[in-house]
């Protein structure tokens, strides 16, 4: 199940995933992980994730990139221009005639998870 557990004053929310074997915390900042709960051997749930406890420790750290799921990757788009789900789209050209999504301040600080399918 999908939960959605804060939504802050500036829009970054705090969603709870479970199920009887995992329990996730993720924010719409960067899709952070900010806690990943596992059953060990004797049925105990441990947080298995290396980072910050909160939102605010994330973004105070910016630029650590823990647990960020959304952030800098190593490829470029010829000519600034890629095709998903049928419709055409065109980024910014920052590398020769190419696009390196690599350069894109901040971007894995972006909000980036829609409410659609959780449940307040």
């Amino acid at each position: 199940m999908i939960k959605l557990l804060e939504k802050r004053p500036d829009g970054i929310c705090l969603y709870e995933m479970e199920n009887d074997q995992l329990r996730v915390l993720v924010t719409s900042y960067g899709v952070t992980l900010i806690e990943i709960d596992m059953k060990d051997e004797n049925q105990k749930k441990t947080n298995v994730i290396l980072g910050y406890e909160t939102i605010d420790d994330y973004m105070a750290k910016s630029g650590t990139y823990f647990g960020a799921l959304v952030g800098r990757v190593c490829n470029r788009l010829a000519n600034g221009e890629y095709t998903l789900n049928g419709k055409h789209y065109h980024a910014a050209v920052n590398n020769g005639p190419n696009s390196c999504m690599a350069v894109w301040k901040d971007f894995p600080t972006k909000t980036s998870i829609q409410k659609s399918k959780a449940t307040s």
